[in-house]
Formats: structure tokens, sequence, C-alpha cells
């Protein structure tokens, strides 16, 4: 059985737990010191299995749990996705059922496996004993032990099948920290397992535990693995119990997203609360919601730690402990709500447009982020519309900027995507808060962060005693609704972040026809089926891919649904949309539809499934509609049948030759854009600090078909193999450009690194960003650019070969130590400048 989505809680092999249940329960002062660093008080490590999107990605991990991450494809060199959190709490996992290596094609390397672990970040290693290994107990312990020598201090586990062979796992079990014993099949009382509640060391499962410790295996390795399916409380608590009393490992949960609802995911996190039982929610300390009239129970306090006559709102959800079924009328409102909305919720027949003319003030909350100039100027924002100011700098003690306006209607924003260091203290956020002209504070669940909810409430409550009148908001990525839903009470607002690079791909669509059938909704109903009250909820859009008929969508959401608002990112970039800011901060203004994705030309079409598709031969252009459905909806891959993963089967195809006709003498190339080609300053500077991406290192695995990251799978224009353009770079002796003085220069320094920004590629006309795999975010991988360093005037070339967010990637760890004549190689940044130049061998910007 294949490793998937799971859950691991492990005993730390340096501490002595207590005997019993009991103690832990006792032990109230180690309890709470432990459970405020996301442990439980008998210090279990957590840990979640994650991978592809089949599996759950490493977002969807609950909070505090480290991370396991497989590829769990059936190649098994092909790398495991990135974690997130710290790594010495991660896991990179080979094997699994089904992952098998292809003929000729040699098994990864322990040099390849411990690259993997650091591009993961991940410090250790679990080895499922299905798949390519088989049972291959040898090679698993050399793998161990090899990993050991390049990396002393790495965890490696054992994952064993019920049916394994014990005995041969017992004779290796030294070389492993952990060994996990999966107790169950389909279910956790399918044929040959079983769990009486009564008497649970009588049954097949307890029996078949028995075997293996038999066999050799001592109890303190031992992880006790469980499937969500067929799971009860008891048997949880159960398996507790043995980790408490017989001194097992700990507990491993296969879909820790199946997880039934009646088995919170609290009892599992903190040792001393039973899953045999739902937990009882505090009492209200004030009614912030309540039944409408149009409910029977007309008057009742529905906030999620309430009980009315029909039951618990913490486990029936405030609409269904009010009487509702979650869909229009709406039964649990905000105790503020005035007649007038109610009735007007009332009316589900009413279109999106007679909506937003019957309620001017739909849209309660409008924000945008600003701060950077790359984002947004704060001066920039429009009037009406709340500031939420950011430094955005990698560095978290950097104070965000000035916002304008009232401070009333402005937060500063702490953390985000590359922002990384020491969260600042309470007293210091509330300065920064004062200088910022800003009376709020969000919270971005990203980068130093890292959705640690626990963390960031604990600082939002000591903020509120120092400022009492503040609000805090929590900007959080769409998967974790689980994680904060626990956190309701520290905070005002959750802005959910309803896009990835853009407003569709990447597991967000909104079909303009009928926008509650789209992904992005469904992503909505999951934080409000999650017991998020709609009003504690801000819609959050991007101005890339923008649509008119989106903002009108999001508005009729908040009007009917009672949703808190809608901020926007990038909302500098609005007027690229053609969407007038009065539609947005008028709320009875429609922002009008978008044209739909223009047809293709029957004459002819530019992608199409390959004959290995299940859609073979018919058109997948973004515009497209196959068998399979909309390829704007599903995506070009998703349109074909495919899973977004190899085997690829929207290809480009051949323009068409009409026929014979005199071929005309080529025009001469059109001057390209000095915008382009003009040398550039790096606003970040260059570091070189490493060798991942040295000629020798990379250039082998872009050779043999194996290189792994954001530029992987033929994204963007980055081929691999022995015939491709990155392959012959690493062996290229020289190569003229044209140099600062626009003066021809022999450059004979070479390396692989980060691309140039997506920005400056989707300038280039002779570039199609829109069309290559991953989106823009990837185009320039395969592309080259020249550095410059001018205090040695030393020339250097870099193929991109892995993405890079902004310049700060750029110029970071692209190791040519050479052009820094030995400076720069302890990480400190040097001045460069750079410009895209076409790679040797290949014409400009097109596929090598």
């Amino acid at each position: 059985m294949m490793m998937l989505s799971g859950l691991f809680i492990l005993h730390s092999a340096s501490v002595i737990c207590a005997t019993s249940v009991e103690d832990c329960y006792a032990d109230e002062e180690s309890f709470l010191q432990y459970h405020s660093q996301g442990k439980s008080p008998c210090n279990y490590a957590l840990q979640g299995y994650c991978g592809p999107w089949w599996i759950g990605q490493c977002a969807e991990v609950p909070f505090r749990m480290g991370q396991m991450s497989g590829a769990f494809y059936k190649n098994v060199t092909t790398p495991p996705p990135p974690t997130g959190g710290d790594a010495i709490n991660n896991y990179i996992v080979i094997g699994g059922q089904d992952v098998v290596y292809l003929p000729g094609q040699p098994l990864p390397s322990v040099q390849e496996i411990v690259g993997w672990m650091s591009r993961s970040n991940a410090d250790n290693l679990n080895v499922d004993m299905s798949g390519f290994l088989d049972g291959d107990y040898a090679s698993a312990k050399n793998l161990a032990d090899g990993i050991r020598s390049f990396k002393p201090k790495a965890k490696v586990q054992m994952t064993l099948q019920a049916d394994a062979d014990f005995t041969s796992a017992a004779a290796v079990a030294n070389s492993f920290d952990t060994v996990g014993i999966m107790l169950y099949n389909i279910s956790m009382t399918a044929p040959g397992f079983s769990i009486p509640e009564v008497n649970p060391t009588s049954g097949k499962t307890y029996a078949l535990l028995q075997q293996l410790i038999q066999a050799g295996v001592p109890n303190h390795k031992i992880v006790l693995g469980m499937t969500t399916n067929g799971l009860e409380g008891y048997m949880v608590d159960f398996f507790k119990s043995l980790a408490q009393t017989q001194g097992f490992a700990g507990l491993m949960f296969w879909e820790i997203q199946r997880l039934p609802s009646t088995i919170p995911v609290s009892c599992i996190i903190n040792f001393p609360e039973s899953c045999g039982r739902s937990p009882s929610p505090p009492p209200p300390s004030a009614c912030h919601s309540t039944c409408a009239p149009q409910s029977n129970l007309s008057g009742e306090c529905c906030d999620l730690t309430s009980t009315t006559p029909l039951g618990s709102c913490f486990e029936m959800g405030p609409e269904s402990c009010c009487g509702g079924d979650g869909l229009s009328p709406y039964f649990c409102l905000p105790t503020s709500v005035t007649a007038p909305v109610v009735s007007l919720l009332q009316d589900a027949s009413a279109t999106i447009e007679e909506v937003l003319l019957q309620d001017s003030k739909a849209t309660d909350v409008l924000q945008a982020y600003c701060g950077a100039a790359w984002l947004t100027s704060c001066s920039l924002v429009p009037n009406g519309i709340q500031q939420l100011v950011g430094a955005y700098a990698k560095s978290i003690d950097t104070p965000p900027a000035r916002a304008g306006g009232m401070a009333s209607d402005n937060s500063i924003v702490i953390g985000g995507e590359g922002v990384e260091g020491t969260l600042p203290t309470s007293t210091t956020l509330i300065g920064w808060m004062e200088d910022s002209n800003a009376d709020n504070i969000v919270f971005d669940m990203e980068g130093v962060l890292r959705g640690n909810f626990l963390e960031a409430a604990g600082i939002a409550d000591a903020i509120k005693v120092g400022k009492p009148a503040s609000k805090s908001q929590a900007t959080c990525l769409a998967t974790t609704y689980g994680d904060a839903a626990v956190f309701l009470s520290s905070f005002d607002l959750f802005n959910i972040m309803l896009y990835a690079d853009e407003m569709t791909g990447s597991g967000f669509s909104i079909p303009e026809n009928d926008p509650k059938s789209g992904e992005t909704y469904a992503w909505i109903k999951k934080w409000t089926d999650a017991g998020i009250p709609a009003n504690k909820i801000v819609l959050g859009m991007t101005t890339a891919g923008l649509e008119g008929y989106m903002v009108d969508f999001f508005k009729s959401l908040v009007a009917t649904e009672g949703f808190a608002g809608i901020s926007f990112w990038k909302i500098g970039q609005l007027s690229d949309t053609g969407i007038p800011v009065s539609c947005i901060t008028d709320a009875a203004k429609s922002c009008g539809s978008s044209p739909s994705p223009t047809p293709p030309s029957p004459d002819f079409c530019s992608s199409k499934c390959s004959g290995a598709s299940p859609a073979a031969g018919q058109c997948c252009e973004k515009s497209s509609t196959t068998t399979y459905g909309s390829c704007y909806i599903k995506g070009q891959e998703g349109c074909c049948g495919g899973t977004g993963f190899p085997p690829y089967y929207c290809q480009l195809v051949p323009s068409p030759t009409p026929g014979p006709v005199p071929t005309p003498p080529s025009p001469p190339p059109s001057p390209t854009p000095p915008s382009i080609y003009s040398w550039e300053q790096s606003p970040e500077g260059m570091t070189n600090n490493g060798g991942t991406y040295n000629l020798d290192v990379a250039g082998p695995q872009l050779c043999e078909g194996n290189w792994g990251n954001a530029c992987c799978c033929s994204r963007g224009y980055l081929i691999q193999g022995p015939d491709s353009v990155a392959c012959k770079f690493k062996a290229i002796p020289s190569l003229t450009i044209e140099g600062i003085e626009n003066t021809e220069v022999e450059v004979s320094i070479f390396s692989y690194g980060h691309i140039f920004p997506a920005e400056i590629a989707e300038l280039n006309p002779e570039l199609d960003c829109s069309a290559v795999k991953n989106g823009p975010s990837t185009c320039a991988c395969g592309l080259c650019y020249a550095i410059y360093n001018p205090a040695n005037k030393k020339y250097g070339v870099i193929l991109g070969v892995d993405e890079a967010a902004n310049y700060n990637e750029m110029g970071r760890d692209q190791y040519l130590e050479m052009i820094a004549d030995g400076g720069g190689t302890d990480g400190t940044r040097f001045p460069f400048m750079w410009k895209p130049i076409p790679c040797p061998g290949q014409p400009p910007y097109t596929h090598g």
C-alpha cells in the first residue's frame, strides 16, 4: 500500500515520557509548557504526509505537524516537492506502492537523495519498503547508512506493511531511528484487522503488532499506523495508551484530511484530550451571532461556542444549530445585521446586478496591500480603501512604511512570503503601528509565520491588551481553514488568498456563466463549513488575471452571504485590467463582464492532446473545450485527461504549411526593445556561497533529464536531455557577448542559477509567457542572462534552471566565485549588472 497523506506522533528519542496516561493528565504545568510550543506534554513530534495534489499539498498539513514529502510517482527518480516550516522536523519519502524505476534508469544515488532533502527543506528520510524496494532490506539499510555518512544528524524511518517480513525488518532495525507499521488495509477493520471496543488487546490488530515485537523490533522504535477510513475515537485512544504505557514511538494516521468529524484534530495533537468524546466548547463571553427571524430558533445565540435546542454549534456548525441547511436563506447572522439586510439575504433569486443595486453598502470592508514599490505605494491606494502596509523585506526587523488616511482604517502587515527572522514583540509592533499611522495589525501566515497560528494568536492577544481598540487579521492560504478555525477568538478577520500567481489556475477557477461551480467558491465553502462565520472572512483577490465579472461575483457574496469584504493584492496594477476603481468602491456599480476567451481558429490549433491522451487529437488551447471539459477551467493538461505530472498530454503543434510557396527573403531582425537588452543594475546584489548550480553538479542532471525543481518538466523554455541547450551549456568554452560599453567581450565563466524575474520576460514580444507550463512565473526557465561585476570588470553567463520570485532570489546562490575574485564566498552580497541574452546555440528566447 502506498504511503499517502498521514500524520505521525513520535516520541523524541531523548525524552523519557510518563509511564501512564494518568501521569500525562496530571502534569498540567508540563502540558501547558509543551502545548505553548506546539507539542504534547510527552514531547511527541507531529508529522503529516504531503506531496502531489492527489495526496495533499504540504500547505494542507495541519498546524504543529512536521511534514513528510513524497513524489509518490511511478518513476522513483521524480524528486519530492518542497516542504514548509523547519527542516529539522521534515522528512522526504522514498518508495511506496507502485513506485518503481524505469528500465535503464539508474536509481537515485545517496548524493542525489541528500540533494533532494536539501531542496525539499527536510533534514530526514522515510524509506517505504513497498514499491521499488519490495522487501529489499539490505538496500534499505545501505541507504540509511549512506544518508548518515553525509548527514550525521538525519533521522531515518523504515515503514512496513502489515504483511511484511518482520524478521528481515528486525535484522536491520538498528540502522533506523523508527519503524512504522501500517495496522490497517482499506479500513481499520478490513479482513485481518480488528480492534474490539470493550477489550481492544484481544483483537487481530494487536496480535499483528505483537508479531513485529516478537520478531525483534523494540517498542521504542515502532510507530503505530492507522487510517481514517473506519476510524473511531476509542481506537485513537487505544493506540495513544499503547504509546504511553508500552513505550511505542507514536502514532501514524493515513489520510488525515479525511479525519471523521467526530474526532477533532486537537485530541490527536493534545495527548490528555480523549478522542472518544467530542470536546465541550467553552461558554461564550458574548453573543456575536444569532439565529435570524426566519429561523424557528429566532434570537438564539449561534456562535461557534454556543448550544441551541438543536445541538452544539461547535459540532453541527452555526447554520445547522439554527435549523439551516447551509444554503440561502441563511439563519445564523451577525447580531448587528439590520432588518433590511436580512430581507436582502432572504432573496435568493436576485441576480448579481440586482443585489448590487439593492444594497449600496454590500462591501463593508475594502482593503489593499501596500508598502514596497513593486507591490503598490500606499499613496497610490484609491480613496475609500483601507491600507494594509507591510515592509515585505527579507528581514522581519524592517519596520513598515507609513500609511495615509485614518489610522483606524489602516493595518501594518507582519510576515509574508520570503520574510524571515524572529517575530518582534507585541511592544515593538505597537510602536510600529503608531509610527505607520495604523491602529490594527495583519499577520500574513506565510514566510516567518509558516502557518503558526498559535504564535500569531498569542501576539494578537497581547496587542489587544496594549491597544484594546485594535483589530487583528490573519491572511491565510486557502488550504488552512482547519487551523484557522481553532483560533476564532484571537482574530477579528481572516483574509483568504483566493488566488495563486493569478486569479485562475493552480486550484482556482471562477467560471463566468456559473461562478459557484468553480474551484474558488469550493475553497470559500470549506472555510464556512469549518465553522468560521462569513462575517469574519475577507475574500482576497489579485489584479493578475482579474476580470470584472469576478469582482461582481465577490461583491455579490458579500451582499448575499454576509462575508466581511474584499481585499486586493497589487491594486496599483488595476489599470492593466480595464476595471475602474469606481466599481470597486461603489458597491452598487457593476464592474461588468469581461469578454470570454476567444475561440480557437477553426483552421489551425496551436496545441493538441497527444496520441497518448484519452482526448487524442483534440485542441487543448486555453480557449478550447474537449470531451474532458473546458481547458480554460480545467487547465490545458486537465482537459486532455492529464494530472499535471508526466507524461504531459497537451503538446504544441507546428504551424501549418499551406503548400509550396516561394520563400521571401528574410527581413532584417527587428530591433530588440532596449528595456529588455540594456544592462540593468541589480537592486539586491549577488552572493556566492555554494555549489548546487555549478556546471559539474547541475549539468549532468540536466543532460540525464532528471533535474527537478520549479523549472522541471519542460516548464518555461527549459528542455532537458543530452541534445538540449541546457545540457550543452555545461561544456561551452567561451562566448562572445556585447559588453557594458557596447563592445564585444569574450566570456568564459558560466553557471546555472535562478531565472531572471518573470515580469522582465513578459516584456519580450518573442516570448509567450501565458502558454508555458506552470504559468508566467516559470517563463524565463531555460533562458540566459549575462552578469557583470563593476569592481573587477569580469563577466559571466547564467542559464536559469530554478524559479525566482524576485530580484533578491535572482542574485542568490549563483556561485560564480570567480567574478567576485574570491569575495562574496561567505554570503556577503556584491553589486552586479545583468541583461537577458540568447543562450549559446539557442535562437533568442525559443525552445532549445
